[in-house]
């Protein structure tokens, strides 16, 4: 093969590659439905047989925030100030949000859950994006003791059944945004950010 047709393919999969990469960032403007309705309030319960978790929003305003699992499952969507409550298997979990189909705003928190437990997180803001944070004993700044606050100054929604694959065409290819998420952002945290992105066994109530 000559130096001039190796070259040629080079730099036709390097453009591939660019283009894969600006396609999916370039829908990351896409519109998704806000789906969520209200939640009937009351006490948490676990489940025993998946850990709960209590995903809230008590300050920030992200539109059309969905919940994804590791599998790019929407498991719920939050919308401006509110809470919303998940259902995952116990074991080693993996958790995205993203606002609308911003990837770039995307995070993760990551770590592992057991049955009958509920977990807490919260979504705050961070520089170009959103903040993902496990909620914790060892959360700083008093958040822990929050919670219950954030609960009772926050609605709490769940997603409209009618609307849900609405919500899912408009997502479009989940896997390519949780690489993308992991790639660009949560796979380089520090170890304090990793520290806040984690969610261990024992965080459950």
């Amino acid at each position: 093969m000559s130096n001039t047709l190796c070259k040629s393919i080079r730099s036709g999969a390097r453009l591939a590659a660019l283009l894969v990469g600006t396609a999916i960032l370039a829908t990351g403007c896409a519109t998704v439905a806000n789906i969520t309705i209200p939640a009937t309030k009351g006490a948490i319960e676990g489940s025993p047989e998946a850990a709960t978790v209590v995903v809230v929003q008590p300050t920030t305003r992200y539109a059309a925030v969905s919940v994804l699992d590791g599998d790019g499952k929407l498991l719920g969507q939050l919308h401006n100030r509110s809470h919303t409550v998940v259902r995952v298997p116990p074991g080693p979990v993996s958790l995205y949000v993203l606002s609308e189909r911003q990837v770039s705003w995307g995070d993760r928190i990551k770590g592992e859950v057991l049955a009958g437990r509920v977990y807490y997180a919260t979504i705050s803001v961070r520089y170009g994006g959103l903040r993902f944070n496990s909620l914790n004993p060892s959360s700083p700044d008093g958040r822990w003791e929050q919670r219950e606050n954030y609960l009772a100054r926050t609605p709490r929604v769940e997603m409209d059944p009618a609307m849900i694959a609405t919500a899912v065409e408009q997502l479009g290819n989940t896997g390519e945004i949780l690489r993308v998420i992991d790639d660009k952002y949560a796979d380089r945290y520090q170890e304090h950010q990793i520290e806040a992105h984690t969610i261990r066994p024992e965080d459950g109530l």
